[in-house]
């Protein structure tokens, strides 16, 4: 690891980010982050009452786009887990193993729980 405040890998992944017009989206919702002031905005679109695609908006550090980056990275199938299973005992290394570059920042952890959180609350609109 470098003497940068963050690793490059954490760059790596937040560069999969990108923003999406969410005007058109079936479910959404935003989540402030109580620590630092990040916004999050999800959006879900539905296919036949299914989840088809999912897009963010955000105006969030960088450990929150590339855990954004890592959702997006994702079949729409696998994200199913993120929304269907108990969050507080959810393991995001066992969902996706470049979550373990990101928790070596323990104090951004909030950060990186920004969008999953998002997107749980957006498709929990339904």
């Amino acid at each position: 690891m470098s003497n940068l405040p963050f690793d490059i890998h954490v760059l790596r992944y937040a560069n999969l980010y990108h923003h999406a017009d969410l005007t058109k989206a079936t479910l959404h919702a935003t989540k402030f982050s109580r620590t630092c002031g990040d916004v999050c905005h999800a959006g879900i679109w539905l296919k036949h009452t299914e989840p088809h695609m999912i897009g963010f908006r955000m105006e969030a550090c960088l450990y929150a786009q590339a855990s954004a980056g890592i959702l997006l990275d994702h079949p729409i199938v696998d994200l199913k887990n993120l929304w269907e299973r108990p969050f507080v005992n959810f393991n995001l290394e066992d969902f996706d193993e470049r979550y373990a570059v990101l928790k070596n920042h323990p104090t951004r952890l909030q950060c990186i729980n920004l969008p999953i959180e998002a997107l749980r609350l957006a498709m929990h609109e339904k």
